[in-house]
């Protein structure tokens, strides 16, 4: 997602299980929540996470670069509804900067997908009011990237109002551009050079 030319958050079930956008290195696309289940189902894999930039009013870190590896990324099938099955970060070795503290994205291991048309969060504001659609929401979230990416009113849930990430409890950034990147664990791969998924 490289800026705000598509809107994300509302695009419908369907869009989201089969993807939709123009699918690049420097694009803005999702690459399909039946294509995530049947690949997070082949291998034990790695998923990495990069955002650009932080356009928070004031951010202390405008032209920043935040990034992290989440082991065992597992989503599952559409009769689950997409569910986030698995998805952890080793806290004893962090190699990245985008998870500090353990308010993020693993909040969300254990909620179904929701979208507009298919709300599966208990709180349908989160979608409806907050604009975190397309996203694993469970009394919302504690990073939605393809929530909305701009936000006309000021936002009632902190600054968490669609597109956001937690970096920890006290510091959330909305990224200018993020990337999502899947590929095999090389411990559980026979590749020397695992093929990766954007998405």
């Amino acid at each position: 997602r490289v800026n705000g030319s598509d809107s994300f958050w509302d695009h419908s079930w369907t869009e989201y299980k089969h993807g939709f956008g123009k699918i690049g290195k420097n694009t803005t696309f999702w690459l399909g929540n039946e294509a995530l289940h049947q690949l997070t189902y082949k291998d034990p894999n790695v998923m990495r996470v990069e955002m650009r930039g932080d356009r928070t009013p004031k951010a202390k870190n405008p032209n920043g670069y935040w990034w992290n590896h989440y082991f065992k990324f597992r989503v599952g099938s559409e009769e689950t509804n997409y569910t986030l099955e698995r998805l952890y970060i080793n806290w004893k070795n962090i190699q990245g900067n985008a998870s500090i503290a353990r308010n993020d994205v693993t909040y969300s291991v254990g909620a179904k997908f929701s979208t507009v048309d298919r709300i599966n969060d208990p709180k349908p504001e989160c979608i409806t009011q907050h604009k975190m659609g397309g996203w694993w929401l469970r009394n919302c979230a504690q990073a939605t990237l393809n929530g909305a990416y701009d936000i006309s009113h000021q936002p009632t849930y902190g600054y968490d109002d669609g597109l956001f990430w937690m970096i920890n409890k006290t510091y959330t950034i909305r990224p200018r551009s993020t990337t999502m990147m899947l590929r095999p664990n090389r411990q559980s791969s026979n590749r020397t050079h695992p093929k990766i998924h954007f998405f």
